[in-house]
C-alpha cells in the first residue's frame, strides 16, 4: 500500500508545492511573461533541420499569429534558474550531461492483453534496449504498481532486460497479484478499473517530475498501452486525484513529451460497444501524445521504427520563446507551430499556462494546514453524501449517507458501508457500519441509513469500506473535508440536502422527518417529486432569506421553486421534474441574511 500511497502523494504534492522547472519567466515590457516551448522540428524523414530562423516558422497562439522572439538547438532542455535546485539534487545529478537522453518507459500491463500483444511489447522494447540506447544514455522500465520512490535511472542493460522480461499484460483481469490489490483496490470491476486508471495517471504525472529534475539531460517518457476511457469523475469530484488533464498539464510544465506505443493497434470488426470502448482508448492515447509534443504510435508492427524516430526526436528539438499577450492571467492557451516549408515535420506541446501574479501563486504554493499523504480514493459503486450543519450549541455535525451507484450494476449488490471518521491527529469521531439510505415511509428511516457526528473545526479524514451481499469488500472510499469553524463564522453558511420521493405520501414523510438521509446521488428520474431542504445559519442571529432557482444548462432560469408552505425553518422547497426533459440542469440556492449573501449551485441530471 505505501508503494501506491507513495506515488499519490508525490502526485498532490505536484499540485502544492512550488514547480521547480518553472520558475517565474521573466516579464518583458507592459509585464509580459516570456514562454518558452520546446518542439520537434524534423524533415518528413526524421532527419534533423541544421538551420532555422524565427522567420522560418508560424506561432499562433490561440488562433491569432504572434511573433517568436529567438529560436535556437535545446542543449539539455530548459534548465531551471540556479536557486530552484536544491543541494541534493545537484549532487545526485552531477553526472547527468546535456548528451544524456533519459527514457522512462512505463509497461502499463492493466490495459496490455495477455498473449501476442505481451510477446510484442517484450520483443519490442528489449529490442530498443539492445540496439537503440547509447552508452551514455539512461532508461528505466516500470510497471503502474511499481514504487515510483524506488525508480532509479540506470546504463545496466541487463536490469532492463530483467524488467522487460518480467512483464505480462493483463487487461481485462481482475484477478489480483498481490496483497495491496486484494486490500486496497477491491473486487468489483468497476472499482478495479478506476484504481486502474488512477495508479497509471498517478505514475505517470509523478514520472514527468521525476524527469524535470534530471537536468541538464534531456528525456521522455514511453507510454505502452491499448489505452483506456479517461472519462473518469472521480477528478471533478475531487480535483486532487489525477486525471488525464492534470498528467497533460505536468508533462508541459516539466518540458517531457510522451510517446504512446500500441501494441494492440491492428483494425478489427468488433461489436459496436466494444468498438466504443476502443475509440474512447485510442482518444486517450492520442490525446497524451499529441498534447504533449510527442506522438503515437498506433501499429505494434511499427514499433522498431516508432522507437528509432522517438530516439533521434530528442536530438531534433528546438526552444521557441516569445511574449505572451495574456498577461499573467493564469490559463491555458492554446499553440498551433507551423514551419514555413513543405518537407517539415513539427511536434511541439498544444498549449501552455501563463504563470500567475506573484501574490496568487504564493498563496497557491503554500501547503495546506491540514495536508495528508493518504490516497484520496471515491468509489464507482457507491454515491455518498456529506453534508456540515450547524449544531444547537454551536458546533459543526457532520451528516455522511449513502446509496449503490447506478454504475454498481455488475457487482453483485452492495450490503452497507463501514464508515471511520477521524481528524488528522488520529481521533477517532465515528466508527461503524451504515446501510444505504431508505425510501421515505410513513416512519422515519432508521438511523442506520445516515452516520451523524459532531466534527471540530479543520480536517476530518472519512474512509468507507464498501461491503458487498457476500461480505467481500468490493472497494473503499477516501475523501477529506474541511470543517469550518462554526462559532465563529464571517458570512451566512447553507447546506443543501436533496431528497427523492415517488409518491405524495413518501414527500409528506419527508417534510416531517428533520432526519431523514438525503439523496447522495444526483441523477434522478422524471417519475420522482424533489424536496430540496436549506438549513442555513446567519452570524447575525436572524434566520435568513432563503430561494431556489432551477436554471438550464446555459444558465437562464425556468423556474423559482416554491416554499413548501408551514415548514419554518429550515427552508424547503417542491421540485416536480415530471414536465421537464431529460438533460443537465443546475439548482441555483441563495441565502442573504446581515452577514451578506452565499450562493450554492448544483448540477443534476434528469432522466426518463
Amino acid at each position: 500500500m505505501k508503494h501506491f500511497f507513495a506515488a499519490a502523494a508525490m502526485t498532490i504534492a505536484v499540485c502544492a508545492a512550488p514547480t521547480r522547472f518553472s520558475a517565474a519567466p521573466k516579464d518583458g515590457a507592459g509585464g509580459t511573461p516570456t514562454i518558452r516551448i520546446s518542439a520537434v522540428i524534423t524533415n518528413t524523414s526524421g532527419r534533423p533541420i541544421p538551420k532555422l530562423s524565427a522567420q522560418d516558422l508560424e506561432v499562433r497562439d490561440d488562433g491569432a499569429v504572434i511573433a517568436l522572439e529567438t529560436i535556437g538547438p535545446r542543449a539539455g532542455g530548459i534548465a531551471p534558474q540556479e536557486d530552484d535546485a536544491a543541494a541534493d539534487d545537484r549532487e545526485r545529478l552531477a553526472d547527468v550531461r546535456s548528451s544524456t537522453r533519459l527514457f522512462a518507459i512505463l509497461l502499463d500491463e492493466f490495459h496490455v492483453g495477455a498473449g501476442a500483444a505481451t510477446d510484442r511489447v517484450r520483443d519490442a522494447v528489449a529490442r530498443f534496449v539492445r540496439e537503440q540506447l547509447r552508452d551514455d544514455d539512461r532508461a528505466v522500465v516500470f510497471k503502474p504498481l511499481d514504487s515510483l520512490g524506488a525508480i532509479r535511472f540506470t546504463k545496466d542493460r541487463d536490469t532492463l532486460m530483467r524488467a522487460i522480461a518480467t512483464f505480462s499484460g493483463r487487461k481485462g483481469d481482475y484477478e489480483p497479484r498481490s496483497a495491496f490489490e486484494r486490500n486496497y483496490v477491491g473486487h468489483a470491476p468497476e472499482a478495479i478499473v478506476a484504481a486502474r486508471t488512477q495508479i497509471v495517471f498517478s505514475a505517470l504525472r509523478t514520472m514527468a517530475m521525476q524527469l524535470g529534475e534530471m537536468r541538464p539531460a534531456t528525456g521522455a517518457i514511453v507510454l505502452v498501452s491499448e489505452g483506456f476511457s479517461s472519462d473518469d469523475r472521480t477528478h471533478a469530484v475531487d480535483p486532487r486525484l489525477p486525471d488525464l488533464a492534470a498528467v497533460v498539464r505536468s508533462a508541459i510544465r516539466f518540458d517531457v513529451p510522451i510517446y504512446a506505443f500500441d501494441p494492440d493497434g491492428e483494425v478489427r470488426v468488433r461489436p459496436a460497444a466494444l468498438a466504443a470502448d476502443d475509440d474512447d482508448a485510442r482518444a486517450m492515447l492520442r490525446r497524451v501524445a499529441g498534447e504533449t509534443g510527442g506522438e503515437l504510435v498506433p501499429d505494434g508492427a511499427d514499433f522498431s521504427a516508432g522507437f528509432e524516430r522517438m530516439a533521434r526526436d530528442l536530438a531534433s528539438r528546438w526552444v521557441l520563446t516569445f511574449r505572451s499577450p495574456h498577461g499573467r492571467d493564469g490559463k491555458y492557451h492554446t499553440l498551433d507551430i507551423r514551419v514555413k516549408r513543405r518537407d517539415a515535420r513539427v511536434l511541439a506541446p498544444a498549449g501552455y499556462w501563463t504563470p500567475l501574479p506573484v501574490e496568487p501563486r504564493r498563496t497557491i504554493a503554500a501547503p495546506p494546514p491540514f495536508a495528508s499523504g493518504r490516497m484520496l480514493h471515491r468509489s464507482p459503486i457507491i454515491d455518498a453524501w456529506v453534508g456540515v450543519t450547524r449544531g444547537a450549541d454551536g458546533t459543526a455535525r457532520m451528516l455522511v449517507t449513502w446509496e449503490p451507484s447506478i454504475r454498481s450494476g455488475d457487482t453483485g449488490g452492495v450490503r452497507t458501508i463501514t464508515l471511520t471518521a477521524t481528524t488528522v491527529d488520529g481521533r477517532v469521531l465515528f466508527t461503524g457500519d451504515v446501510a444505504s439510505r431508505q425510501p421515505p415511509g410513513d416512519e422515519p428511516a432508521t438511523a442506520t441509513d445516515r452516520a451523524a457526528f459532531d466534527a471540530p473545526a479543520g480536517r476530518v479524514q472519512l474512509d468507507m469500506k464498501i461491503i458487498g451481499d457476500d461480505g467481500r469488500v468490493l472497494d473503499n472510499e477516501a475523501r477529506d473535508v474541511d470543517v469550518p469553524d462554526l462559532r465563529a463564522p464571517r458570512k451566512v453558511l447553507i447546506t443543501t440536502e436533496i431528497f427523492r420521493t415517488r409518491s405524495a405520501r413518501e414527500f409528506r414523510a419527508v417534510v416531517a422527518d428533520r432526519d431523514a438521509a438525503p439523496a447522495p446521488g444526483r441523477a434522478f428520474s422524471r417519475t420522482e417529486r424533489l424536496l430540496i431542504r436549506v438549513p442555513a445559519y446567519d452570524p447575525g442571529g436572524a434566520d435568513p432569506r432563503v430561494t431556489v432557482s432551477l436554471l438550464n444548462r446555459w444558465g437562464q432560469t425556468l423556474r423559482e421553486l416554491a416554499p413548501v408552505p408551514g415548514v419554518g425553518a429550515p427552508a424547503q422547497f417542491d421540485l416536480s421534474l415530471a414536465a421537464f426533459a431529460p438533460g443537465e440542469y443546475m439548482l441555483q440556492v441563495t441565502a442573504a441574511g446581515a452577514a451578506g449573501e452565499t450562493k450554492e449551485a448544483i448540477t443534476i441530471r434528469v432522466t426518463q
